[in-house]
């Protein structure tokens, strides 16, 4: 895949469902190669145990809301679409899986991606109401580390585009559905993210697990195969 506009279509003045941005810049700031990523991340059905919010904490004061609209028809497990916030058009293609991550009380499906991210100059938001676009709204908490020599150092959430592994836990409501996510994400280069996301994940799971807080195997998978699935 290239750097080059990989809209194609524009959105008609009422958001049709199915069309795309109306004008994308056609030069990604990733290159043709995409922005290589290392992810494990969790998705289960209801509120965000208030448990795992302190487990996982303690979180910058600031708190991400938006919503993105992800294309869903057709769903991929391994091709991930969505307007974030209005603003920004990422795709991520799936790469590999990465084996396994074991946390006290858990474990999760470690896979590689690569992404891309177009700035939208100017857009008229797809429509949600047929069956081509979902709309997920967020509200996130999140934490970020960069390696150090004894491992990683914690930063400001600012510096979080920068390589190192981000944190986020995610309350995620899908029309009258509630959703929390869990996730691990490393970025920067190739060699350097098995080890970055580890040595966060230690980090994080210091202390003794709360009780009733579990991160199973067949609930780890990524946005993309999540929405694959339920779709059915």
């Amino acid at each position: 895949m290239s750097g080059a506009d990989p809209g194609g279509h524009q959105a008609s003045e009422d958001g049709h469902e199915g069309a795309g941005p109306a004008a994308v810049s056609t030069r990604s700031a990733n290159g043709s190669g995409g922005s290589p990523s290392l992810e494990v991340r969790w998705i289960d059905q209801g509120a965000i145990p208030p448990a795992m919010l302190a487990w996982m904490g303690p979180f910058d004061a600031w708190i991400e809301r938006r919503e993105d609209r992800y294309l869903v028809g057709p769903a991929s497990p391994d091709l991930g679409v969505k307007i974030k916030g209005g603003i920004e058009l990422d795709l991520k293609a799936f790469r590999g899986d990465a084996g396994v991550l074991d946390l006290p009380g858990g474990r999760g499906r470690l896979e590689r991606w690569a992404k891309w991210r177009f700035p939208l100059n100017s857009v008229t938001l797809p429509s949600t109401g047929g069956s081509s676009w979902l709309a997920l709204r967020k509200t996130r908490h999140r934490r970020s580390f960069r390696r150090s020599d004894d491992g990683v150092v914690e930063r400001p959430v600012a510096e979080a585009e920068m390589p190192g592994c981000s944190v986020e836990l995610t309350t995620v409501e899908v029309g009258r559905e509630t959703w929390w996510t869990f996730a691990l994400e490393a970025s920067g280069e190739p060699g350097d993210l098995e080890p970055v996301l580890r040595a966060t994940a230690e980090v994080l799971s210091r202390g003794e697990q709360p009780s009733g807080v579990g991160l199973r195997l067949e609930d780890s998978m990524s946005y993309p195969r999540w929405l694959a699935s339920r779709r059915g």
